[in-house]
């Protein structure tokens, strides 16, 4: 038997029909979706009963309670320590290598000499100039020497002629030491002669080397 839909009031031709399962009342199909169920007051199937039969199972148990979820704990990155850079070590001051000091030859005195024999003779070439580690050598041998009793013969060669007016120098000539330089040198160094040593050719250096019981040369 063809009805008329109770939500839109027309007509529910075969096909079209949803008949409600509680109340038996024919509603359009279209019309039961767009109202979610059925249209008669009351009825559990409309929207209003299905939602207060769906709060009555959960109340009653017949639905589970939804399980509450457990919270997953966001655990952050922690944050990388920060290095500090290594401080940047000051350029350390570079020293030049200083020359190990040369150990001077010291002469031996010979105690057993008989005091009516000549003495000793030690011949000392020196060719570099004041300021030179080996001119410094030259003056302290000659000192050493000298403090034993040995006649001290001393040369100044090339830039050596420079130091002839050393102070030390003049303080042992005055103690008998016998300072020579080359004529040749101080001429071409354009120093004024003077009489603080005796001047002369290679030929009384030769003579030197030959005369002393031993010649020690600083170049």
């Amino acid at each position: 038997m063809d009805s008329n839909c109770p939500f839109c009031q027309t007509l529910v031709v075969p096909g079209e029909q949803k008949i409600c399962p509680v109340c038996q009342v024919t509603h359009h199909k279209g019309c039961w979706l767009e109202h979610s169920g059925c249209t008669t007051p009351g009825c559990s199937q409309g929207p209003g009963g299905f939602l207060e039969d769906l709060r009555a199972d959960k109340s009653s148990g017949a639905v589970p309670p939804e399980e509450p979820q457990e919270s997953i704990p966001i655990r952050l990155p922690e944050t990388p320590p920060v290095i500090q850079p290594e401080s940047q070590l000051e350029p350390q001051l570079q020293l030049e290598p200083q020359p190990e000091p040369v150990s001077l030859p010291q002469p031996v005195q010979d105690t057993d000499q008989d005091p009516d024999k000549p003495r000793r003779k030690l011949g000392v070439l020196v060719s570099v100039g004041p300021g030179h580690p080996n001119f410094e050598h030259g003056v302290r041998l000659a000192a050493a020497a000298m403090q034993v009793g040995t006649e001290v013969y001393l040369y100044c060669l090339d830039d050596a002629v420079l130091g002839v007016n050393d102070n030390r120098l003049q303080s042992m000539r005055g103690a008998g030491l016998r300072l020579f330089g080359c004529e040749f040198a101080r001429r071409n160094r354009k120093l004024p002669p003077d009489e603080n040593a005796i001047y002369g050719g290679l030929t009384m250096l030769s003579d030197l080397a030959g005369a002393t019981d031993r010649f020690i040369s600083f170049n």
